[in-house]
């Protein structure tokens, strides 16, 4: 048997709580399959924002991410999913990228965990009072829930348990303790809109583009009579 086969629903049958769990790893997978087929790289950062602060106290934090993990997983932090925990730079370290991971889904192994002790689960379960959306008035229920349970890792840290997405590549940790990052590293990008470096080379470009069209535009309004080399 797939970790992924279909669950048969039939009338009468006790429901237990691995026909939902199987049913929603189905769906899952179906999921993932297409959106693979259709889209051959659809993994990456919508939006990433590293906190400024955090990088002068020697620490490496995000303030936003947003994304699809390479396993189809996705993520909206902190509105829906809450930030991994900052991780400390040490001063020896030197070019090496830091990713955001996730606990790859495995056959068979818990994929939530209440008390907090183990680290290879998917989602720390959590309570929550949740009001009914077909009901009027303040009819609630507490239900526990699954935050996913990321971490930011040292690349050389992630072995093949987690599933990763490089967050940026840190060149030293300097004597005052500010972390300076390559500038030059783009991590994996569903829009360029949502990286801030990225964006300014998209902006320089267009800029240029822009002039050089004007320019061109100028030189054709002045009815010259130089042909096509003349505006090349």
């Amino acid at each position: 048997m797939s970790w992924r086969t279909k669950v048969v629903w039939s009338e009468g049958m006790l429901l237990q709580p691995q026909h939902l769990q199987q049913a929603e790893r189905h769906a899952d997978h179906a999921r993932h399959v297409l959106l693979r087929g259709t889209t051959p790289y659809a993994w990456g950062f919508s939006e990433l924002e590293i906190d400024a602060a955090a990088l002068s106290l020697g620490k490496l934090a995000l303030v936003r991410a947003v994304g699809v993990f390479g396993d189809g997983t996705a993520f909206d932090m902190p509105a829906v999913d809450p930030l991994p925990e900052p991780i400390d730079i040490p001063a020896s370290m030197r070019d090496e990228a830091v990713v955001l991971a996730l606990p790859v889904r495995r056959a068979g192994a818990r994929e939530a965990d209440a008390e907090g002790d183990e680290e290879l689960v998917r989602h720390r379960v959590f309570e929550a009072e949740v009001p009914d959306s077909n009901t009027t008035g303040e009819r609630t229920a507490m239900l526990q829930l699954g935050a996913l349970h990321t971490r930011l890792l040292r690349a050389g840290e992630a072995t093949d348990a987690w599933t990763t997405l490089n967050v940026a590549r840190v060149v030293e940790r300097r004597v005052d303790n500010q972390v300076q990052l390559h500038r030059g590293l783009v991590p994996p990008l569903l829009d360029v809109a949502g990286h801030a470096v990225v964006r300014g080379w998209v902006d320089e470009l267009l800029g240029l583009l822009r002039q050089r069209a004007e320019a061109l535009a100028g030189r054709m309004t002045q009815g010259g009579t130089g042909g096509v080399a003349e505006i090349a």
